[in-house]
């Protein structure tokens, strides 16, 4: 098994077909999708359901309450049989190539920690807005001035993983990976642009000033920075997260 993807979802039954479809238009075909569903109250497990019957490398697990993202991965981690972990949430969109041009470019340079350029859809993965085209490397300080790795192109030899693990509900893949950039030195950027992020005005990301408190206390308490130092990497987070986010501002 050559990558394991791991899908938490909610409610997603408008968006979880395109996603699957996604991975199953993959042109390596040796995955398994781990999605596991947080108690939706909608049909997502019913849609779902009808392709894990159709293909065993789709595997569905159900919560029996919303634990948040952050919990739904690392229950897929836990089960994790890939040599590499992927990320890829229940309303995003991978181009079919993307876990293919991944897999070449961390094997064939022996890179532990990679991710992708990416689009930005408003709503329906049609309306594209704009492409993030991330940096050649990240390391643990570049990325404490900004974060450039998206959950939906993070691609992780499962080794480097280990027994780390998502903690919270919010920044919760911001702080994971900094936990994994004390392991290696640098997460390697791949140039194409291999997904689609869709944001949506009920994106758990729009709540901006909780996101942003919460990316306070945790240069605080978790990572133990400093209060100025502190001060100095949260300023580069807030004005690149206004460049980043402002052409969609006047969307909604």
């Amino acid at each position: 098994m050559k990558v394991s993807i791991i899908t938490p979802m909610y409610n997603s039954a408008l968006y979880i077909e395109e996603t699957i479809q996604s991975v199953l238009s993959q042109t390596l075909p040796e995955w398994e999708m781990i999605i596991v569903d947080n108690h939706s109250s909608d049909e997502s497990c019913s849609i779902v359901e009808s392709y894990v019957q159709n293909d065993p490398r789709i595997k569905l697990i159900r919560n029996h309450r919303n634990g948040g993202a952050a919990e739904a991965r690392n229950k897929g981690m836990d089960i994790a049989q890939g040599a590499y972990i992927a990320f890829l949430d229940s309303d995003d969109f991978w181009y079919p190539t993307l876990l293919e041009d991944m897999y070449s470019f961390s094997s064939k340079n022996n890179y532990s920690f990679c991710y992708a350029s990416y689009e930005i859809a408003i709503n329906t993965l049609s309306n594209i807005q704009k492409e993030f085209t991330v940096p050649v490397v990240a390391t643990y300080e570049s990325m404490l001035k900004v974060c450039v790795i998206s959950c939906l192109t993070a691609f992780i030899r499962r080794e480097l993983v280990g027994d780390s693990r998502m903690e919270g509900k919010i920044n919760e893949d911001y702080f994971f990976w900094l936990a994994l950039l004390k392991k290696t030195p640098q997460a390697h950027g791949h140039q194409s642009a291999l997904a689609i992020y869709r944001l949506r005005p009920s994106s758990a990301s729009r709540n901006k000033l909780e996101v942003a408190y919460q990316k306070w206390i945790g240069f605080r308490k978790k990572e133990q920075i400093p209060f100025w130092k502190s001060v100095y990497y949260f300023s580069y987070y807030f004005w690149h997260g206004l460049k980043k986010y402002a052409f969609s501002l006047n969307k909604h």
